[in-house]
């Protein structure tokens, strides 16, 4: 079974190191070493991608030593300039071996002759037989012992103590017990039994008539804003009052009412709609028809609930204009300050935050996506019109937490780290210090803090923001061990500060709380692939994908992350199917740019093309990256009358590529211009793809020279590539060994015509 997980981890390295990936190369070949560290051939490999000279020639060393015929390793050595004959296990010398021999030959312990032995033996035999007939039998006497056995009396006296205690315990016992039940009606009845009651006689009362109820005033309405608002029913504003029933002396009776399946409002029923709908991610449609027909119906009562929840509904379809359009109509009814209003100014100030809220919602909706596109204008502009927002909603209602870490996720995403630990410090100073919410926010701004200070290189800092953050996972996790968001947080600092075992732990545990929780499953997973196992991490995101109730988004998510340890093993196929799922789940932007780079490396140019396609008119992320992955279809799918619009995208983007990514552009360029005829252009074009070294920029700028009869260049690249070709299956390796030999026969040519003329 080694064996054959060392050959598949062997063959994996090797596709890894053809393909470029020097670091996933190197782990793969060492992981297969570590199975089989006799096979000469991933010694070599892991050489071809050894960091410098040094691990280079010790590869090649244990390759000589296991295969000293080994041609390539031979070939290896000599060109880093070392005989091989040095790297050879010596044998040992003609000294060596002599002392060897004269060792062996020496004498060993001198022992007695085997006759000597048999004599001394009989002669012991008859001395002891001798001796046994000389001793007289000695008689046996029988005594009492004056004492007990040793430790006797000590076995008593514990015996003793123990019974002691357990008397003691025993009357405690029973004087507790009946102090208790003399004391408490409740057990007497238990311990004796319940007495006859008698049972007096019943009268029934003479029937009074009761008068008309009064007409109460209406009440005003007031509003608890909590965190991710959750609201209890709501005053009916009827002018008609709640007639009570009354007693023969005129006093309301009040009495408990029998609670019912459904919320007592229609209006309350419709909230809850679109909290589900919210939470679930669907029935978007139908919670804001609801909310519309309960708005209609409630007439010119003004509840801000309506609004709110309509605005929500709206942004999750991605209906921008319209949420701030029905927010717009509510701050309209607020603002109308007249003889007609709908609202007194009370009542206005009140609903205000509420309306702010719904509209920072919005605001950090479009903030996500600035920053997908990485819009750090939009993101600073937003910001700035969140912030009056925030402050009129907290002066209002310091306890209103839905804009406290609204506010603070604006803040974060702009990687504003310390303006968002003042404002959590400041909600959790005042009317907030035990609101989970605002705790989780808290350590989120923590741990973010925390991982740009790693970034940056700073690990002290980091390690200390990362604590910070774990602790007030740990604290919100106390208060409400059912919180995801706690949980998460507590976890995702574990990982950060690479406390593995720890973060199982906790994960195991947000298991236990929450069974069938598919971001539980998520963050186990995680951790086992922080751990290096991908194979658990891959089992355990499949489980989490067969929960049940699993609200779209997270689904989603799940499919990305396992999609990205498929990526890691170069498990292309895989990878592919389950960004195509997430897309269905959540057709979000930044899956599309996965898939889009995904899909071209496994080989399916139409899905690339068309979210790249996709991505250039969104304009949101990776437009870049989208148009060099066009123009690398177009060329590779020799689509010559697209040629000019290929052109036109890489010269634009291969200035703000990263050096990797610029090489290639560069390199497409070179083939577009070689197509053209350009070859002076192809040319310079390949020289700086050439920064980073392949075979096929070789092969092209061997033809580009052999094209403009530099046959010696030709023949330099030529032969560097037939160097590596036993390292790299090259595809075109059969028309490099002929333009080759082509070149070679041209220069010897030359050569002789050269050698004539100065003979003559």
């Amino acid at each position: 079974m080694s064996d054959q997980r060392a050959r598949e981890l062997e063959e994996r390295g090797i596709e890894a190191a053809k393909a470029g990936q020097k670091d996933d190369a190197r782990r793969l070949l060492q992981h297969a070493l570590r199975l089989d560290p006799a096979s000469d051939n991933a010694w070599l490999w892991l050489a071809s991608v050894a960091k410098d000279k040094r691990e280079r020639l010790l590869c090649l060393q244990k390759v000589l030593e296991i295969n000293p015929e080994n041609e390539m390793g031979l070939k290896a050595v000599r060109a880093m300039g070392i005989d091989p004959a040095q790297l050879l296990p010596q044998r040992a010398s003609i000294e060596d071996s002599l002392a060897t021999e004269e060792a062996d030959s020496r004498d060993p312990v001198p022992l007695p002759p085997a006759d000597f032995i048999k004599q001394a033996r009989e002669q012991a035999s008859e001395l002891a037989a001798r001796h046994a007939d000389d001793t007289p039998p000695t008689p046996i006497e029988w005594t009492r012992k004056p004492k007990g056995r040793a430790g006797e009396r000590e076995i008593w006296v514990l015996r003793a103590q123990i019974g002691a205690a357990i008397a003691a315990f025993g009357v405690f016992v029973l004087v507790f017990l009946s102090i208790a039940v003399s004391n408490s009606p409740q057990l007497q009845l238990v311990v004796f039994g319940a007495s006859p009651t008698p049972v007096p006689p019943t009268f029934t009362a003479t029937p009074t008539l009761t008068p008309r109820p009064d007409i109460n005033p209406t009440q005003t309405p007031t509003i608890d804003f909590t965190a991710e608002p959750t609201f209890t029913a709501t005053p009916t504003l009827n002018p008609l009052a709640t007639r009570w029933p009354r007693d023969a002396n005129n006093q309301p009776i009040y009495a408990t009412p029998t609670p019912t399946a459904l919320y007592l409002g229609e209006s309350d029923n419709a909230m809850a709609t679109a909290v589900v709908a919210l939470r679930d991610e669907r029935d978007y449609d139908m919670a804001i028809d609801r909310m519309r027909q309960s708005q209609r119906e409630a007439g010119d009562n003004f509840l801000p609930h309506f609004y709110y929840f309509e605005a929500l509904l709206l942004l999750r379809q991605d209906n921008i204009d319209a949420a701030l359009a029905r927010l717009d109509e509510a701050q309209e009814v607020l603002d109308d300050t007249g003889v007609s209003a709908r609202v007194s100014r009370t009542n206005a100030r009140i609903f205000q935050p509420m309306i702010d809220a719904a509209t920072m919602q919005i605001y950090m909706h479009e903030i996500q996506a600035a920053r997908l596109s990485g819009n750090r204008r939009l993101i600073n502009e937003r910001i700035d019109a969140m912030e009056p927002l925030f402050e009129a909603a907290y002066n209002v209602d310091p306890a209103y937490a839905e804009v406290v870490a609204l506010m603070a996720n604006a803040y974060i995403a702009g990687e504003r780290y310390d303006d968002a630990l003042e404002v959590t410090e400041r909600a959790l100073n005042e009317r907030l210090a035990s609101h989970p919410l605002v705790i989780a926010t808290h350590g989120r701004a923590y741990l973010a803090r925390g991982r740009q200070a790693a970034r940056n290189g700073d690990e002290d800092a980091a390690r200390e923001d990362f604590a910070r953050a774990q602790y007030a996972g740990y604290y919100g996790v106390t208060m409400n061990p059912f919180s995801d968001t706690a949980h998460e947080l507590r976890i995702e600092a574990t990982i950060a500060l690479g406390e593995y075992a720890r973060a199982s732990a906790y994960a195991n545990q947000f298991l236990f709380y929450r069974p069938n929780s598919a971001v539980a499953f998520r963050l186990l997973a995680a951790v086992r692939a922080a751990e290096n196992k991908p194979e658990f991490a891959l089992d355990i995101f499949s489980e989490a994908l067969t929960q049940e109730g699993v609200p779209s988004g997270t689904r989603a998510g799940i499919f990305v992350e396992r999609a990205t340890l498929y990526e890691a093993q170069r498990r292309f196929d895989l990878a592919l199917a389950d960004y195509n799922a997430a897309l269905e789940l959540l057709p979000d932007p930044a899956t599309r740019y996965r898939r889009m780079l995904i899909a071209y490396r496994a080989g399916d140019e139409s899905t690339a093309l068309s979210d790249a396609e996709s991505l250039i008119e969104a304009d949101i992320i990776g437009v870049d990256d989208a148009r060099l992955i066009r123009a690398r279809i177009i060329v590779d799918s020799e689509q010559v009358e697209r040629f000019d619009s290929a052109l036109a995208d890489l010269l634009a983007v291969a200035p703000r590529l990263p050096d990797d990514l610029r090489a290639i552009a560069d390199e497409y360029q070179a083939r577009i211009y070689f197509q053209r005829e350009e070859f002076a252009q192809a040319l310079a074009a390949i020289n700086r793809a050439l920064s980073v070294e392949t075979g096929s920029r070789r092969y092209l700028r061997g033809i580009l020279h052999q094209q403009a009869d530099d046959l010696a260049a030709a023949l330099a690249d030529y032969d560097w590539i037939l160097l590596w070709s036993r390292v790299f299956e090259y595809p075109f390796i059969d028309d490099v060994t002929a333009r080759r030999d082509a070149v070679e026969a041209a220069i010897i040519a030359l050569q002789a015509d050269d050698e004539e003329e100065d003979n003559g």
